[in-house]
């Protein structure tokens, strides 16, 4: 029986993989992994190893810490990493922006 993480891993790669309209098969020819490798860690039917996390990280352009966020303890370093890297090369006044939406986000959500 292979563990809840690596179906969490599994579902991202699947979710980031679809945001970015590759294929399965695309993917497979990419990292130079066989179809039914990327199937079964999809759908976390495998374990996964270093190597092949990072070719996935690499051709999906994302970072390894988010394909492994679902089996992370610390989520709250992944949260930051990817506000950082989303927003890096805004301008301040559109952080302040930002910033300011989030507040009003988190106030009507603790409501």
């Amino acid at each position: 029986m292979v563990d809840k993480e690596y179906k969490m891993i599994g579902k991202v790669v699947k979710e980031v993989r679809r945001k970015k309209n590759i294929t399965q098969e695309q993917l497979a020819d990419r990292t130079e992994l066989s179809i039914s490798h990327i199937r079964n860690i999809e759908s976390g039917n495998t374990k996964i190893g270093l190597d092949a996390v990072i070719k996935i990280a690499n051709e999906l352009d994302t970072s390894v810490d988010i394909i492994l966020q679902g089996s992370l303890k610390n989520k709250r370093k992944v949260l930051d990493y990817v506000l950082v890297s989303k927003f890096a090369d805004y301008d301040d006044r559109t952080v302040k922006a930002l910033i300011e939406m989030a507040e009003v986000v988190k106030a009507n959500m603790n409501k």
